[in-house]
Order: C-alpha cells, then sequence, then structure tokens
C-alpha cells in the first residue's frame, strides 16, 4: 500500500464512553478491551498525569494481558506530560508492560513504515524535521507518524509522511480551553483533517489532565481501518 493511498481509504471508528465509566475502569482500560484486539495498537496521548502526584503504573496493567495484544504489537511515544519530570523510570515501566517505546526511529511492520517522534523533539520546527530526515521515510511505502501533538503538521507532510497521529489537545477538556485549544490548533484540534497528501488524526485522549471533567469534549479511543 502506498502512502498517497492512507488518505483515501483509512476509515476511523470511535470507541467514546463517559467520564465515570472511564474513571471507574481506570481511565483506559474499558476502551482498550475493544481497541487492543486490533492489528497494531499506537498509544500517542500522554499517560502520565500531574508531576505533583506520585508516578503510578497500575493502569499499564491491561498492556500486559495477553488476550489483549495486538499480533503486531503496541507502540507509543513520550508526551509532555512524561517529560515533567525523568521519564526513565516511566518508559522502563511502559517497556516492561510490553509497549514498544519509539525514540525518533521507525519499525517496520507487515510492510507498514511506523515512525515516532517524542515530543520534546518534535516541538521545534527545525529540529523536527532534522529528525524525520534522519529517520528516513521511504515515500513508496505506507506510513504512520505518532507524535504527541499536531505541531508542525507541514513538516510531517513535507517528509512524505501519509498519516499522522497525534493526541495533546484533549479539545480544549472544557470551557474555555476548549475555545483556547481551538484557536491554537485550529482545524487540526480534533479529528481527521488533511494538510495537503498527508492525513492528521488528533485524538480527544481517553482520559483527563487536570481536573477530573469534560465539558463539550468527550473521552474516546480510536479505532482506524485500512483497506
Amino acid at each position: 500500500m502506498a502512502n498517497q493511498n492512507i488518505g483515501t481509504t483509512c476509515r476511523e471508528k470511535i470507541f467514546s464512553a463517559s467520564r465515570e465509566t472511564l474513571e471507574k475502569n481506570q481511565r483506559v482500560g474499558f476502551l482498550l478491551e475493544h481497541a487492543l484486539q486490533s492489528a497494531i495498537a499506537h498509544v500517542t496521548q500522554g499517560l502520565a498525569a500531574l508531576p505533583s502526584r506520585p508516578v503510578s503504573y497500575t493502569h499499564l496493567d491491561v498492556y500486559k494481558r495477553q488476550d489483549l495484544r495486538p499480533p503486531l504489537g503496541t507502540f507509543f511515544v513520550e508526551g509532555n506530560h512524561e517529560e515533567f519530570r525523568d521519564p526513565a523510570k516511566y518508559l522502563e515501566a511502559v517497556r516492561a508492560s510490553g509497549v514498544r517505546v519509539l525514540n525518533n526511529e521507525k519499525a517496520d511492520i507487515d510492510g507498514l513504515q511506523i515512525l515516532g517522534v517524542p515530543y520534546r523533539h518534535a516541538t521545534h520546527e527545525g529540529h523536527f524535521r532534522s529528525v524525520l530526515e534522519a529517520i528516513g521515510i521511504d515515500q513508496d511505502r505506507a506510513s504512520v507518524l505518532l507524535t504527541h501533538a499536531p505541531d508542525h503538521v507541514a513538516v510531517a507532510e513535507a517528509a512524505g509522511v501519509g498519516l499522522q497521529v497525534s493526541g495533546h489537545t484533549h479539545l480544549g477538556q472544557f470551557i474555555p480551553y476548549t475555545w483556547i485549544a481551538a484557536r491554537i490548533y485550529q482545524e487540526f484540534v480534533y479529528g481527521l483533517n488533511r494538510i495537503g497528501k498527508m492525513l492528521v488524526y488528533t485524538s480527544s485522549g481517553a482520559g483527563t489532565w487536570g481536573p477530573p471533567l469534560r465539558v463539550g469534549s468527550q473521552p474516546e479511543i480510536v479505532l482506524f481501518e485500512f483497506e
């Protein structure tokens, strides 16, 4: 499947649930029971919470369940929340749960290029461009870029990425941040959009940050189907 075909054949399905359901099931467990039955799972929304809270790894246990492991693997890229403190121990726990952490690298999975660039390497346009060049994208093959925030989508499109998957925005989570997020990220604040030949999907995320509430946005885990 060539890169350009991702843009024309990608379909999305959204699993959503109420805040109460997510909290009852440790933020993501309920939805992951559905999403992790897909061929590949990608985690681009932050897994860590507030920097003042002790780091907890209990929500990673769902990835250890053999019956929920996607046959082609689960991939994670570091977000800004993981970088509030030294992320080394947290990333070690993520790896120990069976999730592959992508750090400025590419995984070739069944003909699909899965690229991962952590938040700190994707915030500055010039550096982000250099990282993508160093990874080496084969533009004749399909590619998915996992990066936490949709900050520089034009850079990814110019590098030949077929689909970028991000999170970060939470769709603002609640008013007035829903307006602020939309002002900053415009059409890329949420959902499936296109820039040039590349598709961009920005997820509102499965949990919350700060106050455990949402107004004007809902949690989700997204299942992509490629034909």
